[in-house]
């Protein structure tokens, strides 16, 4: 059975992996991270896993970094640990709206398989990171996705609804 990676440290070690060999990754990390500023941690997040290895991966010799964080929460402890390194760019997408338990994305689990596929059309390995969830049931599907979508699973555009 494979290992899955569980640090910050094995989420560098993929990140390296990816550059090395020109393929993307996928990690389920725990405690999540992106809350958690440089040098305090915040809610449950300790350490910053993915501005670590973006990091890490900048002193090893990539130059550029994009980071693209899909939470329900704005992952502001990750644009506190990158700021003021020009290498690194963050896009946080998250919720507007407050006071809903589960969030209100309403991103299914096809549309994130479809966010991976659209970020693998840039030709540019991707290493996926997953930190946490409150929702199990809908995280390991939304998960089941990505990951068939970095196997190379396309997912058409689906028609959308307005209710």
């Amino acid at each position: 059975m494979a290992k899955v990676p569980c640090s910050a440290k094995d989420v560098m070690k993929r990140s390296h992996q990816c550059k090395l060999k020109r393929s993307s990754s996928f990690a389920v990390v725990r405690p999540p991270g992106h809350h958690a500023f440089p040098s305090v941690p915040c809610g449950f997040c300790w350490f910053n896993n993915v501005a670590i290895a973006a990091k890490h991966a900048r002193s090893s010799g990539a130059q550029r970094i994009l980071i693209v964080d899909w939470d329900v929460h704005a992952g502001q402890g990750t644009q506190e640990c990158i700021q003021g390194d020009n290498g690194i760019k963050l896009i946080s997408i998250h919720r507007f709206e407050h006071g809903d338990p589960e969030g209100e994305m309403k991103v299914s689990p096809h549309g994130y398989g479809r966010m991976t596929r659209l970020l693998m059309n840039t030709g540019i390995p991707i290493s996926l990171i997953l930190e946490g969830g409150y929702f199990l049931p809908s995280i390991s599907r939304d998960a089941e996705f990505v990951v068939r979508a970095l196997q190379g699973e396309t997912f058409p555009i689906l028609p959308t609804t307005v209710s």
